[in-house]
């Protein structure tokens, strides 16, 4: 049956119910007079502008998207889920996932799929979990962000991009502990 036509199954019987004729043909109520829609001019230009960010920022996590582009956190999470930009350990799969023991990662959610996938999971000691956080925050970020994402060919072409990313670091990229401001600008504030 066609959405949006009443027609009954044999013609010289009564009309069957819309209800009855969708049990029928299994589909639900609500679909009958459903005509999907495409996405708006106005999402598709986000959805794009998203897809650009993402091949600049591979990093940017849902968070920084939603603070760049001004929207809620599930507009920021659908568009990215449409555009396939999510975490998947199918894409690439860490030896090592090093954490604290925080009740995130000791909850079957998060240790499950890493352990089905292989992936060791590291733990800091007990009430260890503020040491070094600093730097270890600083260095996750660089091997993340820039080191696993270029292949130096040369010492000069890692000492000059890791340059130009501690420059994107302090003046451009946006921190969450920072209010989404950069480094520079609460430097400046004082």
């Amino acid at each position: 049956m066609m959405a949006g036509k009443r027609r009954c199954i044999e013609p010289n019987h009564k009309h069957l119910r819309v209800t009855r004729q969708c049990q029928l043909v299994g589909l639900s109520r609500s679909s009958w007079y459903y005509e999907p829609r495409g996405e708006s001019a106005g999402n598709l230009a986000l959805m794009r502008e998203i897809d650009c960010l993402s091949m600049e920022r591979p990093f940017f996590g849902m968070r920084k998207v939603q603070k760049r582009f001004g929207i809620n956190r599930k507009r920021a999470q659908r568009r990215m889920r449409l555009l396939g930009l999510e975490a998947a350990l199918a894409d690439a799969r860490p030896e090592i996932v090093n954490t604290d023991q925080g009740v995130q990662f000791t909850a079957t959610a998060f240790a499950l799929p890493l352990e089905k996938s292989g992936v060791a999971i590291s733990m800091d000691g007990r009430g260890r979990a503020l040491d070094n956080v600093f730097v270890e925050r600083l260095w996750r970020t660089v091997k993340y962000e820039e080191v696993y994402l270029r292949e130096y060919v040369d010492g000069w072409k890692a000492e000059e991009l890791l340059r130009d990313f501690f420059d994107f670091y302090c003046h451009e990229r946006p921190h969450q502990a920072l209010g989404y401001r950069t480094p520079a600008e609460v430097y400046r504030e004082g």
